[in-house]
């Protein structure tokens, strides 16, 4: 049982918690854990709560740093062992960008595969997750899903990746706004 988007009732966050692990114990369901687009909120709060079985949380190219990083600390902070994504390309797969960025660039050379194909295998490492829940009602992208997460990705073009786009927030957090130029 997931509990989805605590981060819009943080107030409730870890008693919620505290009922879906007594609902493991008494046998109600298997696992629990929980579905967040968007953490930071609930690492503000302060909590202590049992730890989740999984945590499932966006993926890919299209999440920002900040939230990137909001998933690290709930990570070490819930010590949560199972992760997951979801929406690997911000709920639209056939946005052009997947066609204009070079998102082959991410795996190891040597690999054929469509960008969608490798949109898929960088969600997988963006924050590093074990399954990526998708949606689609097109069986053609379900199939290229399932290539993609066949594929391997380059894990030091990950690193450098996550480490531009700190350092691109960085700068943008510092610089003036046009008022103040």
């Amino acid at each position: 049982m997931l509990l989805h988007n605590p981060e819009s009732s943080v107030g409730g966050f870890a008693d919620a918690c505290v009922v879906l692990r007594e609902m493991c114990e008494a046998g109600f369901c298997k696992t629990w854990g929980l579905s967040t687009w968007d953490p930071r909120s609930l690492l503000a709060a302060d909590w202590e709560i049992p730890c989740p079985d999984v945590a499932m949380v966006r993926a890919g190219l299209t999440v920002p740093v900040g939230i990137l990083d909001a998933v690290d600390e709930l990570v070490d902070r819930a010590q949560i062992t199972g992760l997951w994504g979801m929406a690997p390309f911000a709920g639209n797969a056939d946005d052009s960008i997947w066609q204009t960025v070079d998102t082959s660039t991410f795996l190891v050379s040597g690999q054929q595969c469509s960008a969608l194909q490798a949109g898929v295998a960088a969600a997988f490492a963006i924050p590093e997750v074990t399954r990526l829940a998708v949606g689609t009602t097109d069986i053609e992208h379900l199939a290229e899903a399932v290539g993609g997460s066949r594929l391997e990705v380059n894990t030091e073009t990950v690193t450098a990746y996550r480490s531009l786009l700190r350092e691109r927030a960085t700068v943008s957090a510092g610089a003036p706004s046009r008022k103040d130029q």
